[in-house]
């Protein structure tokens, strides 16, 4: 049995066809992809900005599905691929980033509720590095994690005023003067997806103002 010279072309104008089917649902995916971001953020960002970022970025017909990971390496994440997005605190300029400042971030050493500098109004930057336990640079634990060691005497940190949700009874958050000053930001790199500039575009539009917990 073989193909006549009309039936040769039909089958080649077939293939051309299935072709061109398999690189439109390729296309069609990939732009569905690009309406998904990742975003990292610190662990305790959860109670600040962030629900509302997530909700402002879906709002609409061209809306930004985001999934979080929770990270205390922001800038790692961007870097290597894994987030699009960077919710998280700076104190110093970021080389090689984009950013948009969401609002100002208070510092609060965290301290057992029975320590006796715990219900100071405030505590000077000097004196706060001078108790016993204190880390410079936060863990890389969870933030529940965080507040037990505090509560127990084992560790004394700073971190950003909106984790006082999450403290409880046997943590207190004293602000610390002398810190440096701390900006909320969404950060991403320059040759972010089409769906990671539409969503700090949306946010950027939408204004959003909280903090954290850096």
């Amino acid at each position: 049995m073989r193909l006549t010279a009309a039936g040769e072309v039909f089958l080649a104008e077939c293939r051309t066809i299935l072709a061109a089917m398999d690189t439109a649902v390729r296309k069609a995916r990939k732009a569905a992809g690009q309406q998904r971001v990742t975003i990292a953020a610190g662990p305790g960002s959860g109670p600040g900005v962030l629900p509302a970022l997530l909700a402002a970025g879906a709002d609409g017909p061209d809306g930004v599905h985001a999934d979080v990971v929770f990270t205390y390496d922001e800038i790692g994440a961007l870097q290597d691929g894994t987030a699009d997005v960077a919710l998280m605190c700076q104190t110093v300029a970021i080389p090689g980033l984009e950013l948009i400042e969401l609002g100002p971030e208070e510092p609060v050493v965290l301290l057992p509720a029975g320590h006796p500098l715990a219900e100071r109004p405030f505590l000077a930057l000097t004196e706060v590095e001078a108790l016993p336990g204190y880390a410079a640079q936060l863990p890389n634990e969870a933030l529940d994690t965080m507040v037990d060691r505090v509560a127990l005497g084992r560790l004394v940190v700073v971190v950003g005023d909106s984790v006082r949700d999450r403290l409880g009874q046997s943590v207190r958050a004293v602000p610390v003067h002398g810190y440096p000053d701390t900006q909320l930001v969404l950060a991403w790199l320059p040759n972010a997806r089409p769906a990671a500039t539409r969503l700090t575009a949306t946010a950027h539009a939408a204004g959003h103002n909280g903090s954290c917990g850096c």
